[in-house]
This record gives C-alpha cells, structure tokens and sequence, in this order.
C-alpha cells in the first residue's frame, strides 16, 4: 500500500511540474480507495491536459487569422501621407504586428515545435552584436576564470572604438563599421542557439529598460574550457515583483503602471526560448537592489581566435 501511494504522489508531483502525459494507470480494484484516487487524478490530469491545449490552440488561431489583415493594415498605413496622424497610425500597427509575431512564438513555445541548432559561439563577440543591434544603454562586461578579458577594442557608451575592459555598448555605431573583436587569445564560448540567445538577451534588457533603471548591465562569468558560462542581466531599479518571484512571468501581466509599455510577453518567450536551449533562466532580485536574470549556457572548447558571428 505504501509502494502505491509513493508511486501515484511521485507521479502526481510529475504533473504538478509540467508533464501532463503522465498518468498512475492503476488497475480498479473492487473497495480498492488507492485505484480510485488514481484514477480520480489521471482523469484530472487529462481534462487538464486537454483544457491547455485548446487554451493552446486557440491563441495559434487567432494569431494566424490577425496576420492576413494586419499585413493590409501595414500597407495601408505605409500609404498615408506623412503627418502626425500618419506617425501615430503607423507606430500603431507596429506595436500590433509585434505582439501577433510573439503570440505566434508563444504558440510554437507551447506546442513544443521549436528545436536549437546548437553550435560552439564567441560568447563576448556575440553579446557585443546583440548590444549593439538591440539600441539601448547597456553596460557588457565579460570575464574569465582569472579576471576581466581584455579585448582589442571596445565600444563605449557613445559608438567611439578604444581599449577597454569589458565592453560599454549603447547600439547606434555610425562610426564603426564592424564589433570590435576581442583581443584575447581564449575567449569564452559556449554551447548555445545564437538566434533564440539574442532573443533571450533582447527580452531581458527591453525589460529592464522599460521596467527598471539605468544602468543595465550584462555580466558573463567564464570558467575554464568546457565549464558553464553564467550570464546575468540586471539593472538598478525596484526589482522583479514579488508574485514574478514566486509565480514566474505570466503572460500581459507588466510591472509598467502605465498602459502601453508592454504585453508582458517578452520575459515569457525568454522563459520558453531558455527551456529549448536545455537551460534554466532564473529571475531574482540583486542583494543591493535591482532585477536580476541568470542564464547558464554549457561552456565549449577555447577558441584560439574569436571572430564576431554576423547573421
């Protein structure tokens, strides 16, 4: 009896964490309450199971019916003679086209459809790129077992290219043509998807900025080769709420008080992307104040000369 009620609690605990194919399966017994109990929770977990994926399904449809008159939408406002109207029309509508394209990655996310092309990446190089196309002040620092790595040249927070520690990008370079690559003989690398680890980074320091306070900074934390890199993203605002610490990111839930902001997508997708990468994103908050996301990405073999990745 005590086996039993040990196998059907594991099992329940299984659901419970988000595997809702799992199922006791005991066999019904005559006066047999375990069997019932069992069954009673595979029953639960199969209306469950079933009630998420129309929820799931539901959210890909109107996704997909939005896009076809949303793109007439776009070319209509394109049309418009230029005016304040017209500005307003058109920032419109690109805030409409962004939150059906998350909606249809959400659905991905959710359907399980998505799968990483992982590939040994220049961790610094690449963050540099993601800083630099994402347009927002934000502070890289990238170190290794030993201590900051220097880099050959740097970009600092007004797009001029010098010798640094670390990297100061704030995105918008006219004057430089290429990321500066990093002067370091072993650069940190890793393991990882570079698409869905610039969507991931992307959420992280939009949020910030739109929710937090200057300055926004992304640490990453190399060890030797082949250990994990940890990568953080914190600023110095109020935090991370207290119900996204204990529940996780709900979806067009925002900590903006002010309409407009956000949908409350972006740190869900983060979430999900992470979860393809076979990874764990964790939210906090920093000891001395401010939000703080913590990714850990499988670390790859030294390379002898990192080179920016442009895609």
């Amino acid at each position: 009896m005590s086996r039993r009620l040990r196998s059907a609690a594991g099992t329940a605990r299984r659901i419970a964490a988000g595997e809702l194919d799992a199922r006791i399966s005991a066999a019904p017994r005559p006066h047999d309450e375990i069997a019932e109990i069992s069954m009673a929770v595979d029953t639960m977990a199969a209306a469950l199971q079933e009630r998420l994926r129309g929820e799931q399904r539901f959210t890909a449809d109107v996704a997909h019916e939005l896009r076809t008159p949303l793109m007439g939408l776009v070319t209509s406002a394109e049309l418009l003679p230029d005016g304040e109207a017209a500005g307003y029309v058109r920032d419109r509508v690109r805030v409409l086209s962004a939150l059906v394209e998350e909606l249809l990655e959400i659905s991905r996310l959710d359907a399980g459809a998505e799968q990483a092309d992982l590939s040994p990446c220049a961790l610094g190089p690449l963050l540099e790129e993601i800083v630099i196309r994402i347009g927002l002040p934000v502070r890289l620092r990238v170190e290794d077992a030993e201590g900051p790595v220097s880099a050959a040249g740097g970009v600092d927070a007004v797009g001029a290219v010098g010798a640094v520690s670390g990297v100061d990008a704030v995105g918008a370079l006219d004057d430089v043509d290429e990321p500066a690559a990093y002067g370091s003989k072993k650069a940190v690398t890793v393991w990882t998807d570079p698409r869905r680890l610039e969507r991931i980074i992307t959420n992280l320091i939009v949020n910030t900025h739109r929710n937090g306070k200057a300055p926004v900074t992304v640490t990453v934390l190399g060890g030797t080769a082949g250990a994990d890199r940890v990568v953080t993203v914190r600023d110095h605002g109020p935090g991370y709420p207290d119900t996204l610490l204990k529940d996780g990111p709900k979806r067009f839930r925002t900590g903006a008080r002010e309409r407009g902001t956000g949908h409350g997508l972006g740190l869900t997708i983060a979430l999900g992307q992470a979860a393809v990468l076979g990874t764990e994103l964790v939210f906090t908050n920093a000891p001395d104040g401010g939000a703080l996301a913590t990714l850990r990405l499988p670390g790859g073999p030294s390379c002898p000369e990192a080179e920016p990745i442009h895609r």
